[in-house]
């Protein structure tokens, strides 16, 4: 599972790098708070928006292929199940939106309630 530090600005999670992700922050976690998103690498995904991401490794497995990339400071693998044409240093897109998110208290390691 990918944890990225994350912050709540204005009810929307943003990496701490400064990315917006797309996705509203919990309920009851207050403005400027910290804390990590947790993303499993299959429900990342490569789109025509989201998050600005470099792709740092490629490992082609057969009828998958897994990504590292590298959004700021904060290093995301991802696993594709459609063909893509990925090559080290591309610039791309990530979108978080699809699956399950989890948000964690980064002191304490509990999940927070959604």
């Amino acid at each position: 599972m990918n944890l990225l530090p994350v912050v709540n600005k204005g009810g929307t999670v943003f990496l701490r790098s400064g990315a917006p992700t797309g996705l509203r922050t919990p309920s009851g976690v207050a403005e400027g708070s910290q804390f990590l998103l947790g993303k499993r690498p299959e429900h990342i995904a490569i789109a025509a928006t989201g998050v600005n991401a470099r792709v740092k490794v490629v490992e082609p497995t057969g009828s998958e292929t897994f990504a590292v990339l590298t959004a700021g400071s904060d290093e995301i693998v991802c696993l594709l199940r459609e063909r893509v044409m990925l090559t080290d240093g591309r610039a791309v897109q990530l979108s978080l939106e699809r699956g399950d998110t989890y948000f964690f208290d980064e002191k304490a390691g509990n999940r927070l309630a959604i």
